[in-house]
């Protein structure tokens, strides 16, 4: 189902029946059309980040702290509250998530859909008190598919 479409992007989600695998890829408009062979996995977790302008500087993940402020190097989080990180991709399944903070491992207290967006998922955790503070904790999701990519967080 397409969610929308500009000159560049579309936007779309994937029928949660579709079998992992190999897929072939149509997209038509008034301009043409065009095909491409891709792969579909059952998972594939990508959080949500704030683009960064420091070069090669890793970008600050959109994760809120427990207050639903968004977490950055100005208002980190606390250790022993909670976080939830945005992302996509975990998958229409079971799947399991974990989450690995400062390359500290986390069961998440719920990882899965946000009410009311379509592909929009929330992984919600207590941040444990062995964790260092920092202002450039990396941050990602796990799942048998593989990693999402990596963000930072701030914690104090």
């Amino acid at each position: 189902m397409v969610q929308s479409a500009s000159p560049f992007q579309i936007t779309a989600q994937v029928p949660a029946d579709l079998t992992p695998g190999p897929v072939s890829l149509s997209v038509q408009s008034p301009y043409g059309s065009a095909q491409v062979d891709t792969q579909v996995s059952a998972t594939a977790p990508a959080i949500f980040f704030v683009p960064n302008n420091t070069k090669n500087a890793t970008p600050y993940g959109v994760v809120s702290n427990a207050d639903g402020s968004m977490n950055s190097a100005t208002n980190p989080g606390s250790r022993g509250q909670a976080l939830t990180i945005y992302c996509t991709g975990l998958g229409a399944g079971d799947a399991p998530v974990s989450v690995i903070l400062n390359g500290v491992l986390i069961e998440p207290s719920y990882a899965g859909p946000s009410a009311g967006f379509i592909g929009l998922y929330r992984v919600d955790l207590v941040v444990p008190p062995e964790v260092a503070p920092g202002l450039e904790l990396a941050l990602l999701l796990r799942q048998p598919d593989g990693d999402s990519n990596t963000v930072f967080v701030a914690i104090q």
